[in-house]
């Protein structure tokens, strides 16, 4: 009896330790935000400024759009400002293909039938920013869309 509760406790604690170890290595990739993989440093950088500035946002939802072939999308991110919100895509290089270009402009058209405040930045802007700026030039752009001063939601 008492060897066997041995065996267990050790079988306890290799899997903690195997579940800390991941969640360290988790934690030190260059794309994983909040524990979700979001493939894109640029979309982290944004989503870590967000969060230090205390503004409210979604990433990586999955979004039904009436009318498209697919059965969902995933928007990158939506910022909730202001009793106002923008979706915001961050376009690194395989959207630079024919293929996912036509499929970035049907997106934006789905998107524009149901909601007029969406903003498109570039991997590289967004990066080159943040590297630059500490991010305030692709913020200001983000944050103007929600201000209630600037532009009409319908």
């Amino acid at each position: 009896k008492n060897w066997f509760l041995k065996v267990i406790e050790s079988f306890r604690s290799l899997n903690e330790k195997s579940r800390e170890t991941e969640e360290q290595e988790e934690l030190k990739t260059d794309s994983s935000y909040k524990k979700v993989d979001i493939k894109s440093p640029a979309h982290k950088l944004l989503c870590e400024e967000l969060e230090r500035r205390k503004i409210m946002f979604m990433w990586e939802v999955n979004a039904l759009l009436p009318g498209d072939t697919k059965s969902f999308r995933r928007i990158d991110l939506v910022v909730l400002q202001n009793f106002r919100a923008v979706i915001v895509e961050i376009d690194g290089k395989p959207h630079r293909s024919q293929k996912q270009y036509q499929d970035d402009v049907n997106r934006d058209r789905l998107i524009g039938d149901h909601w007029n405040n969406q903003i498109r930045l570039e991997y590289g802007e967004v990066m080159d920013d943040f590297r630059d700026n500490e991010g305030e030039t692709v913020m200001r752009k983000i944050l103007s869309r929600v201000d209630p001063n600037n532009g009409v939601i319908r």
